[in-house]
């Protein structure tokens, strides 16, 4: 039997002649399709269909439910959130070749293993999760990333879609090849008692929270890696390196929902993403800088160097960006960045467009030199093939890409673990992916929130540090 992809739209009706209790609305055909399909590959298929959905944000209702492992997605402009609890099925993966492997698992999964409706694209049957930037050297820092394999990608028990306003939720059910249709029709009625819920809620709410954080490092400690790093690039061995340190903000009790909702409402043209994956600590960011987003054969990407604060009024503003477009050092950082995504796009398209000069992107407290990319991507390139090639872009890593891993595993005292890594979504022919900066993991009494700064020629060690505070700060102040 194959299975075939569900289409992309929703029937105006759908026969009732399945499950329906009040809840949800389940065809017969599907888990008859479900059980037909299990048995044939003889391991588990995914079956999903769409319960009754809690008029209620999502974030409030990742809070009521307690569920783990539990997540959040939005997109930059978009209008779609995205969040899940538990899991359906979990593919996790560890070292170097986790990302292609996982990657591959999810591939056939999605063609093979999942048995749905029609449904809309937003609501199409997708992963969510992310990659460490560096899956090679052991984690370092004790227990700092624990619960977080180097590659991990959520398929949910429930996914809460939020759109314009309006709430759908898709359910989904691992189906055993074991199993008969009356055991099938009690577990769906299970899982979709579990979700029934009029309970509402206004809003998460959050402590007010300290401006004061403590840093992982010396500044004499910063300046004497920064240093060391200038002079492998006076060598000529290295063209840019970016280097990351920790700033810890001590006995704060924040949870991870309440945290992300203050983010999404006061950091406005980001991506918003939140993980917790029952490690008992969490991860969430809002980071600016896509790293790719994946239509059928059409992808498109940003990159990003090159850094100031905003002005306090319109004036200053323009004059902070008009000083970042001219800067040699801010300019050479960020044509590294362009440089190398174009190579790595062009190995992966057979068209490839960008824009001439890049231009300033405002957020809430900085600015940065962006230029976008678009390319039609060639015959058989995999979601996996993107996010191996483009990742970790010269943005998070350096460039030569190599040298610079090197030097970033030599230098920095800590490992990275998801900062600076690919998290988003993962559909069977779209997917988006941003790059986790921005970011911070939550435990139960701390937060520690990551800042990094892009290091060339014409660098100096206070002023890289002085970025890296002020982008911590950022992070920080969007919580107040």
């Amino acid at each position: 039997m194959n299975f075939q992809a569900a289409p992309l739209f929703l029937p105006d009706r759908m026969e009732d002649t399945g499950i329906h209790n009040g809840q949800s609305r389940l065809p017969k055909d599907l888990t008859a399709q479900a059980l037909e399909q299990a048995k044939s590959l003889r391991e588990n298929v995914i079956l999903t269909w769409e319960g009754e959905a809690p008029q209620i944000d999502p974030l409030s209702w990742l809070e009521l439910e307690s569920a783990c492992p539990a997540f959040y997605w939005k997109g930059r402009h978009g209008q779609t959130e995205y969040a899940g609890a538990r899991a359906a099925l979990v593919l996790r993966g560890t070292g170097p070749g986790s990302l292609v492997n996982v990657c591959a698992q999810a591939d056939r999964i999605l063609d093979q293993r999942v048995i749905c409706p029609p449904l809309p694209r937003d609501l199409q049957p997708r992963f969510f999760g992310g990659f460490a930037f560096d899956p090679s050297p052991p984690q370092a820092g004790g227990t700092l990333w624990s619960g977080f394999d180097d590659a991990a990608l959520i398929f949910p028990e429930a996914l809460l879609v939020r759109s314009f306003g309006q709430n759908r939720l898709m359910l989904a059910l691992a189906v055993r090849p074991d199993e008969n249709a009356e055991e099938v029709r009690l577990s769906v009625e299970k899982v979709s008692a579990r979700y029934h819920s009029g309970a509402a809620a206004d809003s998460v709410t959050l402590p007010s929270v300290a401006v004061s954080l403590e840093a992982d490092m010396s500044r004499a400690a910063w300046s004497e890696m920064v240093l060391t790093a200038l002079a492998r690039i006076r060598s000529g061995s290295l063209d840019k390196v970016v280097l990351a340190r920790q700033l810890w903000l001590r006995d704060a009790r924040l949870g991870v929902w309440p945290v992300m909702q203050r983010l999404r409402d006061r950091a406005p043209y980001c991506f918003h993403f939140a993980f917790d994956l029952c490690g008992g600590r969490s991860f969430a960011g809002s980071t600016p800088e896509r790293l790719f987003y994946r239509s059928g054969d059409e992808v498109e990407t940003e990159c990003i160097g090159g850094t100031t604060v905003r002005g306090p009024d319109r004036d200053s503003d323009q004059s902070l960006a008009e000083h970042l477009l001219s800067s040699p050092k801010d300019r050479l950082e960020h044509y590294y960045v362009v440089e190398d995504m174009l190579r790595c796009l062009g190995r992966l398209c057979d068209r490839l467009d960008a824009g001439a000069s890049p231009h300033v992107l405002e957020l809430a407290t900085l600015q940065h030199l962006m230029t976008r990319a678009r390319g039609h991507l060639k015959s058989g390139t995999t979601t996996g093939d993107i996010l191996a090639t483009l990742h970790p872009s010269p943005a998070v890593g350096g460039s030569p890409r190599d040298a610079a891993l090197a030097a970033i595993r030599e230098l920095e005292p800590n490992s990275r673990g998801w900062y600076a890594g690919p998290v988003g979504w993962y559909a069977r022919d779209q997917a988006e992916f941003a790059v986790a900066i921005r970011s911070a993991l939550l435990t139960e009494n701390e937060m520690c929130v990551f800042a990094g700064a892009g290091i060339v020629q014409g660098s100096t060690p206070d002023n890289e540090w002085q970025e890296t505070q002020n982008k911590a700060l950022a992070f920080l102040n969007a919580l107040q």
